[in-house]
Order: C-alpha cells, then structure tokens, then sequence
C-alpha cells in the first residue's frame, strides 16, 4: 500500500508550488524579487502571518512555528537595508548559476537532438546509396549479357560465306525466300520484271525485319536504363498531395545583368555552383494544405481551396515545414524556440535557398525567366 504524499505547508498555505523551492525571501514574502519598498514588504509579512494564524488550531498545528519563525527572518533581513544588500548579491549570483546551468542543459539537449538528426539522416543515405548501387549492379549485368548475346550473334554470321551450306544460310535469310516465293507466285511465273522487282522489296522488307529484331535485342537494357533514370527523376507526390520536381546539381550565373528591366542597384552577377540535387514544390503551398498541416487558414482572401496560402509570416513558413516533416516522420531541419530558430539540418522539409530557387526558376540556364514561364520551366528541367 502506498504511503501518503507528504504534507506541503509552502503549497498548502502560501500558495508555494513544490518547483518554485527552495524559498528566496521575496518567495516566501510573496512579492517580487529585490523589492525595495519597506512598506512593501510589511503588508507581505502581516498578510502571511495572519494566514498562518489561521492554522494554528488546524490539522498540522506543528507547521506553524517553524513557518513563523522564517517569515520573521526574512522580513528582518529584507528591512534592513545592509543585510539586504549582502543578501541580494547572494540571490543575484545564485540566480545566474541557476540560468547557467539551464543554458547547458537546453545545449546539451539540443546537441543531442542534432547528433540523432544526423544519424537518420546518415541511415538514409546509406539506405538510397545501398538501393542505387543495387540497381546500378542489375544494370550492369544486363548490359553484360546483352553484349555477350551480341558477340555470339557476330562470330555467327561471320561464319556465314559461299562454302557454308545452303540450309545455314536458311536460317538467317528465311524472310527473304518466303517473301520471295510468295512475290512470284502473285507475279506470275512469266513475268520476270515483275517477280525481280517483287525481289529486291522482299529485300528491303526481310533487311528491315532482321535489323528490326537485333536492335530490340541490343537497345533492350538501354532502354529500361533510360526508364530507370526516368523514375529516379519524376515529379513526386507527398502526403498531403504536394508536387515535388526533382532539381539536378548544376552552375549557373547569379544576378540580372546592368541592362536588366527591373533590375535590383544592389545586384551582382556570380557564379553560383548547387552541390546537391534537391526537390521543389512545383506550386505554392495551397490553402488547403496548409490547413491540413497545422489546422487552420490565414489566408484573408479565401475561396477555392487550391488557392495559396497568404497572411503568413517567415516563422509560419517554417512551422509549416516542421509539422509535415513530423506528419511524414521526417526529422525536422528546423529547430524553434518562440521567434528563435536553429538550423538542425534533419531530413525534413525546409525553405529553398535565394540561390536555389533562382536556380529553379532559370530552368538550369543563363537566362532571364519569366515568372509565368516557371512551372513550365521546372518540369522541362525534370523531363516531365
């Protein structure tokens, strides 16, 4: 059986939560800290004792006593202005430790939650490189067995020459002398002008069907290559529906020329090299997938919910990144605290870079982009 909680006189009588002890003076006063008003600090000690008194005839008489005895002690030491002077400085150091030590701890906890961002992240990579090799091994082989096959076909049909018997010759030119006989016989055996030029197209139509059938063979793999590429690259579609273009790696020169219509004084043209492939929403987050992720809209100009989402600030922007990373069990690339915000670098979503999306929206290319040409550019970038 259980033991009874033990009795708080702090909590029960002053109102004292177990976290706010051990007590300051001014805690125990219940007045704020460093009050230097003495009239202050009279009303708090009489308005304490008197509720004590209350208690004298009480359950837990034993309580009172002590209790008292801290009140008189404290209110002594806060009017007294010399003792309350060295007390202060006491409690002003005691509290900034106190700060310092939750600094570390929120450090720490963050550090940890960086090092587990990095090794999900980690795990995945490894995950795709591991998928990506296997189906690069797959490709291999078949490229491989496909050039063998091509190999035998070759040493085969240099073996064909004028000593090689007729049946062998058979097998390779078998259209050919069915398409003949089957031209002559339409021809008529009399009409020898006829039947050559009936020849020369069973020609072309049995060299058509024989190259027809090796180029099927040896472009097989190739093609299903290409497909594979196809696939790694489409536009993919989360869970909520969004359309992500795949956007390869690649250079391209940052800024708008002097000779620009529109152009910013504070521009320059640079280089600008985009190490990793990412994905980009091909549209802007739309009402309704907002309000599906974080469970309102802002937006002022409601209507259809494919319309996007306005009435937003930078700190929504990256709640909304935070929540459909959590919803996909992603981890999250931002960490925030209020209106602060850290970079943690998960495997979540976040917001493309200036650079990025300039990337995006030139289309790969040194060139002015229309703003309405964007959406067609991004998916002609992607093979779309």
């Amino acid at each position: 059986m259980a033991a009874p909680p033990r009795f708080d006189p702090y909590h029960k009588w002053l109102g004292i939560v177990a976290n706010g002890q051990p007590l300051s003076h001014y805690r125990l006063l219940r007045i704020e800290p460093f009050e230097s008003d003495r009239e202050v600090i009279e009303h708090a000690y009489e308005k304490d004792l008197a509720d004590l008194k209350q208690q004298e005839y009480g359950k837990h008489v034993e309580f009172v006593e002590p209790l008292t005895r801290e009140l008189f002690a404290a209110r002594q030491c806060l009017i007294d202005a010399d003792k309350k002077a060295t007390y202060d400085d006491e409690l002003r150091k005691q509290l900034l430790a106190e700060a310092e030590a939750q600094r570390e701890a929120k450090q720490q906890t963050q550090r940890l939650a960086s090092e587990e961002a990095v090794r999900r992240a980690t795990a995945g990579l490894t995950a795709e490189l591991n998928q990506l090799r296997t189906l690069a091994e797959q490709a291999s082989t078949r490229e491989r067995q496909t050039l063998l096959v091509a190999h035998q076909l070759r040493r085969k049909l240099d073996k064909f020459d004028d000593e090689e018997a007729p049946s062998a010759r058979l097998n390779v030119f078998s259209p050919f002398l069915f398409i003949d006989g089957l031209l002559a016989r339409l021809a008529g055996e009399g009409n020898a002008i006829v039947h050559k030029a009936f020849r020369v197209a069973a020609i072309l139509v049995s060299l058509f069907l024989v190259g027809g059938g090796l180029w099927w063979v040896i472009s097989g793999p190739s093609r299903e290559s290409a497909s594979t590429l196809a696939d790694v690259e489409r536009v993919l579609v989360n869970s909520i529906g969004m359309k992500l273009a795949y956007i390869p790696a690649g250079e391209f020169l940052m800024g708008s020329p002097d000779t620009e219509e529109g152009r910013s004084s504070n521009e320059h043209q640079h280089r600008v090299r985009i190490t990793k492939p990412f994905r980009l929403g091909v549209y802007e987050v739309t009402q309704a997938e907002y309000e599906r992720v974080i469970g309102k809209n802002p937006s002022r100009f409601k209507g259809s919910g494919e319309l996007p989402v306005e009435s937003v600030d930078w700190f929504d922007a990256i709640r909304f990144c935070n929540h459909l990373s959590e919803i996909e069990e992603l981890a999250p690339y931002y960490l925030l605290d209020n209106e602060a915000v850290e970079i943690q670098g998960g495997d979540g979503y976040r917001l493309p870079t200036e650079a990025e999306w300039e990337f995006s929206a030139r289309g790969g290319l040194d060139r002015k982009v229309s703003s309405l040409k964007l959406t067609a550019e991004v998916y002609k970038l992607t093979g779309s």
